[in-house]
């Protein structure tokens, strides 16, 4: 079984993400946010699956893009115990809005 917890502010990113595509579709909306959270699920079981982005940031954190909606990142980090600490969806990371 996978454990990872969310910060609020990842919380506050998927809702608001969902808020955005519910306006136009609220079962893409649900998908999406699904697959947000298998995304979670799947490298809190092998946190190496994600890679790192030394463009980015110099800070220990990891990326994974979601295979059916590639605009969508999963930015992470490893806490102790194994714990994996999801933070945001990317859209800091990348600027969107």
């Amino acid at each position: 079984m996978s454990v990872y917890a969310l910060t609020p502010l990842a919380k506050a990113d998927i809702f608001d993400l969902w808020c955005y595509i519910a306006d136009d579709s609220q079962d893409a909306a649900d998908r999406v946010e699904q697959a947000i959270y298998d995304a979670c699920a799947l490298v809190a079981e092998e946190p190496r699956r994600g890679h790192s982005r030394p463009d980015l940031t110099t800070r220990s954190l990891r990326f994974w893009t979601l295979t059916r909606y590639p605009n969508y990142t999963v930015v992470y980090r490893r806490r102790p115990h194994f714990r994996l600490s999801p933070f945001c969806t990317g859209k800091e990371m990348y600027g969107a809005s």
